[in-house]
């Protein structure tokens, strides 16, 4: 008996069979189903971008067997992990997401909401929820509607707001490194690199295509932005979409990261 992940001279001789005597498209689905379930998750995880055909069995073979976590840890950058914080995705969703940001030269930067604040000093994004931290106060805005659902006075618990200000504007990422001063935070997300700037700017990055996306919050507003320096940048997924939080120290932005609709081919990293 063969062992699992390996071919037995009859699965080598069944596939020869075909692939001389017949064109890939010529072969019944049930024999790429039968080889689909041998292959190993780093295998099965480039089936993804070969056609439509293969995408399709490929996703019925994860679908069945549950295997969607394991193939976003072997797809993903940090094992997906990093992403898994921002969303309440499925793994499945999350996985196919990844792929949006080959489509980021053609997307298109919408203004959702725009909230006035004063003296924010952070901003994170967990599941569904926006937490901002203010001197005195911590917010919990709703990602959807973004409003406040909850707020927390700090007064008398000042190493709350100090612990979530250690960890603002991460100049120094592991394996990547940017020496401008004109930069006043950093975020790794994924395959993305986004930072933000002292006149407003934004700069998001893809890392493996060496594509730069730009944007600045003076373009969401009609009146000129009162210190648009970006205080906190932040991601969060969405089912086919990402959206982009921005904060200044006087206001939140919600921006949709709107992509092409049509369903180009998936292109495994």
């Amino acid at each position: 008996m063969s062992a699992p992940g390996t071919k037995s001279p009859l699965d080598n001789e069944m596939i020869y069979r075909y692939s001389t005597t017949a064109g890939w498209d010529d072969i019944p689905t049930e024999i790429f189903i039968y080889i689909f379930k041998k292959l190993n998750i780093t295998s099965l995880r480039c089936c993804f971008a070969v056609n439509k055909k293969w995408r399709e069995i490929a996703t019925c073979i994860c679908d069945n067997q549950y295997l969607w976590q394991a193939l976003a840890e072997d797809g993903m950058v940090n094992n997906g992990m990093t992403q898994q914080l921002k969303t309440t995705l499925s793994w499945k969703d999350l996985y196919f997401n990844s792929f949006l940001w080959t489509k980021l030269p053609s997307a298109v930067a919408l203004k959702l909401h725009e909230v006035e604040k004063s003296d924010v000093r952070n901003m994170h994004v967990y599941k569904d929820k926006i937490i901002v931290v203010h001197p005195n106060s911590v917010e919990c805005y709703d990602i959807e509607s973004f409003q406040v659902i909850k707020s927390i006075l700090t007064l008398n618990f000042p190493f709350a707001v100090q612990f979530v200000d250690v960890s603002v504007a991460p100049l120094n990422m592991i394996h990547y490194h940017y020496d401008d001063p004109e930069m006043t935070c950093a975020l790794q997300h994924g395959d993305v690199i986004i930072r933000g700037f002292v006149d407003g700017e934004i700069a998001i990055n893809l890392l493996r295509d060496d594509f730069k996306y730009n944007l600045n919050v003076q373009q969401f507003d009609q009146d000129e932005v009162k210190e648009p320096a970006v205080i906190a940048l932040d991601i969060c997924e969405l089912k086919g979409m990402h959206k982009l939080f921005v904060a200044t120290k006087h206001k939140l932005y919600n921006i949709l990261l709107k992509y092409p609709n049509d369903r180009q081919e998936t292109r495994t990293k």
